[in-house]
C-alpha cells in the first residue's frame, strides 16, 4: 500500500513528501513543486502515479561473519582460523619474540653453559664465538616478530614491506629446521635438544606462513619457496637502483650480508672439514660446522631486513617506528658480534682465520655506522618535531 501526504506551511510552502511502505522498508521521495503560469509554486491535487512513488532503493544484506571471525575455527584448519584474528596474531607474534629473544640472551650471554648442555661439547673460543654470532642475529629475528605484532594490531599485515618480513622468519625458520636435523642425524645434538629446537622452528615457520595467508601446510612451503624466487630479481635489479644515498648504502649492506650468508651456508664441506681438522679436534668440527652455517641463516635474514630498510629509504619512509626498530636490532647485531670477537681474542686466545676476518669486521662496522647513523638521524628529526 502507497500513501502520499502534502503540508502547506503558512505562507505556501510545500513541506510534503510521499511515502511508499513495501513491508520490508520506507522509500520516501520529496515531492518537487511546479511553476504555474504567474510563476508561483503549486503542487497538484492528485497523488503522484504509483510508479512515481514505488522507487525501490535495494538494501544490501547484511554480510554474514564468518566462523573465524566470530571466534571459531574453519573446518579444515583450526588453527589456521584462530590465526585470523588480529589480536590471536598478535599474542602468537608477541610470543614467539619472546622466546627468540630468550634464545638470543641465551647464546650470546651465556654461551658455554649453553654448548655443554645442548651439544655436550667443549666451548673451545671458535666454537663459542660462532654460537654468539647466530644468538646475535636472533635479535634481528625478534625485531622482526616485533614489527609483525604492531602491524597485526593495526590491521597492515596485508601491505608489501610486511608480507616480505614474514616470508624472511619462513625462510629462517625452514633453514633452521634442516640445520637442526642434519645436526641431529649427525649427532652434535641430544634427542631432546632437537625436539625443543624443530618445535620452535616449526611453530616459527607455521605461525608466519599461515598469518601471511597460506593455510595449506602440504603447499604452503612450496608457495614460500616460489614467493621468494620470484622476487630475487626484482630484488637485485631494485638494490642497483637506488634512490638516494642512504638508499645507497643499505643495497651495499644488502648486498654484501646476503653473499657471506650464502657463502656460510653454501660452504664446501669436504674443504671446510680438511681445513678445520688442522686446528680443532675432532669433536668440534662438526659442530664448528654447524654453527657456521647457522650464521649463515642468521645473515640472510639480515640482509632481508637491510632491503627492507633499503625499500624504505627510497620511498622516504626510514623514519617510521617499524624500520627503525629494524635499525636497532641490526646496529646491536653488528655491535655484538665486534664485542664477542674482541673478547674472544684479547681474553680467551681466539685465533680467527686470516681469509674471513677482515672481511666479517668491516661489513659488522658498516653495518653498525649506517644503521647508527640513521638512528640517530630519526631520533634528531623527532626531537626536532
Amino acid at each position: 500500500m502507497a500513501t502520499s501526504r502534502i503540508w502547506f506551511t503558512k505562507t505556501g510552502a510545500a513541506v510534503g513528501c510521499s511515502t511508499s511502505f513495501t513491508g520490508r522498508h520506507t522509500v520516501a521521495v520529496p515531492l518537487a513543486p511546479a511553476l504555474n503560469e504567474r510563476g508561483r509554486h503549486c503542487f497538484p491535487h492528485k497523488a503522484p502515479r504509483r510508479s512515481a512513488l514505488r522507487t525501490v532503493v535495494p538494501i544490501a544484506k547484511r554480510p554474514q561473519a564468518s566462523a573465524a571471525a566470530d571466534g571459531g575455527a574453519t573446518d579444515g584448519n583450526p588453527v589456521g582460523g584462530l590465526l585470523t584474528q588480529p589480536a590471536t596474531q598478535s599474542r602468537a607474534y608477541q610470543l614467539l619474540c619472546a622466546v627468540a629473544l630468550l634464545g638470543g640472551v641465551t647464546r650470546v650471554a651465556f654461551t658455554e653453559q649453553y654448548l655443554a648442555a645442548c651439544f655436550q661439547g667443549v666451548a673451545t673460543p671458535a666454537t663459542a664465538v660462532q654460537v654468539a654470532f647466530s644468538g646475535a642475529s636472533w635479535f634481528v629475528v625478534a625485531a622482526i616478530l616485533h614489527a609483525l605484532k604492531e602491524a597485526a594490531e593495526h590491521g597492515r599485515l596485508a601491505s608489501t614491506t610486511y608480507q616480505r618480513l614474514n616470508l624472511a622468519v619462513v625462510l629462517h625458520a625452514v633453514l633452521m629446521a634442516v640445520l637442526d636435523a642434519l645436526a641431529c642425524r649427525n649427532g652434535l645434538v641430544s634427542p631432546s635438544v632437537f625436539g625443543v629446537h624443530i618445535t620452535f622452528a616449526l611453530a616459527l615457520g607455521f605461525v608466519c606462513d599461515t598469518i601471511n595467508g597460506q593455510t595449506d601446510s602440504s603447499t604452503s612451503i612450496v608457495n614460500t619457496a616460489l614467493s621468494l624466487g620470484a622476487a630475487v630479481p626484482r630484488a637485485l635489479l631494485s638494490l642497483l637502483r637506488p634512490a638516494n644515498l642512504l638508499s645507497a648504502a643499505y643495497a651495499a649492506l644488502a648486498l654484501s650480508a646476503g653473499t657471506a650468508g650464502l657463502l656460510c651456508l653454501l660452504i664446501n664441506t669436504r674443504w671446510m672439514l680438511a681445513v678445520l681438522a688442522r686446528h680443532l679436534p675432532a669433536t668440534i668440527v662438526g659442530l664448528e660446522l654447524f654453527f657456521k652455517r647457522t650464521v649463515g641463516n642468521g645473515l640472510l635474514t639480515s640482509a632481508i631486513a637491510l632491503y627492507t630498510l633499503k625499500d624504505a629509504a627510497d620511498r622516504g619512509r626510514q623514519d617510521a617506528s617499524t624500520f627503525r626498530l629494524l635499525g636497532h636490532a641490526l646496529a646491536l647485531q653488528a655491535a655484538i658480534s665486534l664485542a664477542v670477537m674482541h673478547f674472544y681474542r684479547s681474553n680467551r686466545g681466539y685465533l680467527p682465520p686470516q681469509g674471513w676476518t677482515p672481511a666479517w669486521q668491516s661489513l659488522m662496522i658498516a653495518i653498525l655506522v649506517v644503521c647508527g647513523f640513521s638512528s640517530a638521524r630519526s631520533a634528531w628529526i623527532k626531537r626536532a618535531k
